[in-house]
């Protein structure tokens, strides 16, 4: 199940369409992003936190900014955590999922 604002048909095409290159292969854009938006497991964790922000990112740089901003948060604010995560030079507190 998809859950994400769409206006209309022709706006899903614009962000996730099929494209052909000049090779003939034909691939999907944002190919990664639509999988990550699809996940039930996502759409399950925003109805039961009622937030919904997650669901509605349109780009990878968007995910990128909002995944390592949510690490940041959870790394600093949890000492029950037990993994260090070292990114962009800093360290983090993780749990394995």
């Amino acid at each position: 199940m998809l859950y994400y604002k769409f206006q209309n048909y022709e706006e899903f095409k614009n962000m996730f369409g099929i494209i052909k290159h000049g090779n003939g292969v034909c691939s999907r854009k944002n190919k990664i992003l639509l999988a990550y938006v699809k996940d039930k497991r996502l759409l399950h964790e925003a109805v039961e936190k009622n937030d919904y922000t997650l669901l509605h990112i349109s780009s990878m740089a968007e995910l990128k900014k909002t995944v390592t901003q949510r690490i940041i948060i959870s790394g600093h604010s949890d000492n029950s955590l037990r993994y260090v995560l070292e990114l962009d030079g800093d360290f983090f507190l993780l749990q394995k999922p």
